[in-house]
């Protein structure tokens, strides 16, 4: 069984997975996968072709791409055009085993993986609190912070194509037994 851990920047998707994996399942993460692309000089020279000012003798400046794409929706279309097929190949690369898998992956409805999945865990949080965790983890800005949850508008479409919804307003512990119930219920279907 493969099931999908989604929602918008900020909501918990992290922590959910954190949860998951001290509980021993298999978590794949894409931003982990999207990070490893970037070392490879294959995808640092697919990036270059289409924003040379991202790219420098270092490799990809994550910041300078991070800023053009967040701006700009045609830019985000084709780095999405870019990076997930290249996520796609490793998840299903990754994936095919007998156990449950979990993966985490926020561009849902972007990557076009939704029918790959056999359940999917919608993320949720106020937005109040996911700005704050945006400028406190990544150490944003306001306005950057309320740019990329607004660039990601597709979140409405994953709640529509999600099984569970885990609204991440709480604690930890909190968390952790919504987590844990949604585990009961899926060893249960497996």
């Amino acid at each position: 069984m493969i099931v999908a851990i989604s929602g918008g920047i900020g909501a918990g998707k992290s922590e959910v997975a954190r949860i998951l994996e001290r509980r021993g399942y298999l978590v794949i993460k894409t931003d982990e996968i999207n990070r490893q692309l970037m070392m490879s000089q294959t995808y640092i020279n697919s990036i270059k072709e289409v924003f040379p000012t991202a790219v420098d003798h270092r490799g990809i400046n994550r910041e300078a791409l991070r800023k053009l794409v967040f701006s700009d929706e045609a830019l985000r279309r084709k780095l999405n055009s870019i990076s997930h097929p290249a996520i796609t190949k490793k998840i299903k690369d990754i994936s095919h085993t007998d156990q449950i898998v979990f993966v985490e992956i926020p561009l849902l409805i972007e990557s076009g993986m939704c029918d790959y999945f056999d359940r999917i865990w919608y993320i949720d949080a106020p937005v109040i609190n996911r700005i704050n965790r945006i400028i406190k983890r990544d150490n944003e800005s306001l306005e950057i912070a309320k740019s990329i949850i607004s660039s990601q508008a597709q979140e409405e479409e994953t709640l529509k194509y999600s099984n569970d919804v885990i609204l991440n307003n709480d604690s930890i512990e909190s968390l952790e037994r919504i987590v844990d119930g949604l585990l009961e219920t899926l060893c249960k279907k497996k």
